[in-house]
């Protein structure tokens, strides 16, 4: 049986670099996915219109 020491220098543990937005993006319905691309091309499209 191995006993550690003190001395032993372990790894870190892997860090979370946010959620996966790809997989969850292709766990969505293909409506939803459908719904939300046209809702952020026509908010975009009336953020340029008042901004000028």
């Amino acid at each position: 049986m191995k006993v550690m020491s003190t001395h032993e220098i372990v790894p870190p543990e892997p860090h979370s670099k946010g959620p996966d937005l790809r997989k969850t993006w292709a766990h969505l319905p293909r409506w939803l996915q459908v719904g939300l691309v046209l809702t952020i091309v026509v908010v975009g499209v009336l953020i340029l219109f008042f901004v000028k």
